[in-house]
């Protein structure tokens, strides 16, 4: 095989296949390819399967369909599936709508309480000849083990129509929506250990001296919202929208525009707008100067969570008009580099700005040396904020390599029926 012939093609232009998009944290992969590792007899007398960290309950009547070994079409929790002619299973309680269209959401479920959690839904991989033909011909282009590891590395959610399911926007009054989310800012999606164990839980053949160290920190339940500013005159002022006339004084100052964006929406400096008065009561607004100079970043976003009693469930317990943001990562715009944990943390303390609640910083075998541990650590405690049921922890790693991971406790899944 020479070298032109040494890579899969690439095939994001034929609508079969779409890759996963190239940074250093990978899309979450709603929908993939996945290998049953294990089965067990199921409480409802169907099988448990377990696909890498996560098991999923087949019911009686499709338990024949699946075999240790086989490869399936894997759809996570929380995944919002139109309704269409390809997925079948759902029942009433799981029709829901999003963003306008009407489909099933992909929950967890409990068999016989406090045995079996299962998390997500599995079908065949053969059921799927748009994806198991074409991978058929990679085995015999390729080889079985570079067509089994790009199969292995592709998301299909796109190509089925599937979306993380939210909840559908309730309109604040007042609020003014500018926009989309702009192209640059990019929010966090963090995978669950679940889906990452092997690669995370290597890291404890390595000796002490050389494991990664972990910043430890409470997952809130709320929005991922970037407070970013970028020079008038940058590339990325020129892909924000137009400000209307009596706006301008209150998103551009000294050359720069500030904006404030969720994954939904980029919004107006509106006088009821709660992320615009959260920003300013939290003290990022009037010190992004200052986290410029020291972060030598020029074009940046303090991106962190928005919670509140109208966020969300409210899980967390707000009372009536209570908001508040909380940072956890400093980015730049235009490298796409972050400060470090660390960093951020102490930079976020002497500016006065809340920060995620940190339980500490641990080499991976102080937490856990499975992910059951991690997700029995997970549920051991609450929020260090509301003093509720915490979502559950993310861990990231301290040495500028950016890798990140999430631990949603179970007990939260079930008690707020994600």
């Amino acid at each position: 095989m020479d070298s032109a012939d040494s890579m899969l093609p690439s095939i994001e232009q034929d609508n079969e296949f779409f890759p996963i998009p190239a940074w250093s944290e990978p899309a979450r992969k709603l929908v993939s390819a996945r290998r049953i590792s294990e089965m067990r007899t199921a409480p409802n007398g169907g099988k448990a399967c377990h696909i890498d960290g996560w098991v999923v309950v087949v019911e009686p009547h499709r338990k024949k369909l699946f075999k240790v070994g086989d490869f399936v079409l894997f759809i996570e929790i929380d995944a919002f599936i139109p309704t269409t002619g390809c997925f079948w299973d759902f029942d009433s309680s799981c029709r829901t709508f999003c963003r306008g269209r009407e489909g099933f959401r992909v929950r967890s479920k409990v068999y016989d309480p406090g045995s079996v959690l299962s998390q997500g839904c599995i079908y065949p991989l053969k059921h799927f000849p748009e994806i198991w033909v074409r991978y058929q011909g990679n085995i015999e282009k390729y080889g079985e083990e570079q067509a089994t590891e790009d199969l292995l590395s592709r998301s299909f959610a796109r190509f089925f129509g599937v979306t993380k399911w939210e909840l559908d926007p309730q309109a604040l009054e007042g609020t003014a929506i500018i926009g989309s989310k702009p192209s640059f800012i990019r929010l966090p999606g963090w995978h669950r250990i679940q889906d990452i164990e092997a690669n995370i839980f290597s890291d404890l053949r390595k000796p002490p001296h050389l494991r990664r160290v972990w910043q430890v920190t409470e997952k809130l339940d709320g929005l991922s919202t970037a407070i970013y500013c970028v020079r008038t005159d940058s590339q990325w002022a020129a892909t924000l929208p137009t400000l209307p006339e009596d706006y301008r004084n209150k998103h551009e100052k000294d050359m720069y525009r500030f904006g404030i964006s969720d994954r939904k929406a980029d919004y107006l400096n509106f006088f009821s707008n709660p992320q615009w008065a959260e920003a300013a009561a939290s003290n990022v607004l009037k010190s992004l100067g200052e986290i410029s100079r020291r972060s030598g970043f020029v074009n940046l976003a303090v991106v962190g969570e928005f919670v509140g009693h109208d966020i969300m469930k409210n899980t967390m317990g707000y009372p009536e008009g209570k908001h508040e943001f909380f940072a956890f990562d400093v980015c730049d715009i235009d490298t796409g580099n972050r400060m470090t944990p660390q960093q951020t943390e102490e930079l976020c303390k002497d500016l006065n700005i809340n920060f995620v609640p940190v339980l500490g910083y641990c080499t991976l075998d102080k937490c856990g040396k499975n992910t059951q541990e991690l997700l029995s650590m997970a549920e051991e405690d609450v929020s260090r904020i509301s003093g509720k049921l915490r979502e559950g922890l993310v861990f990231k790693s301290i040495d500028g390599k950016h890798t990140a991971f999430k631990v949603i406790s179970n007990k939260w899944l079930t008690q707020v029926e994600e």
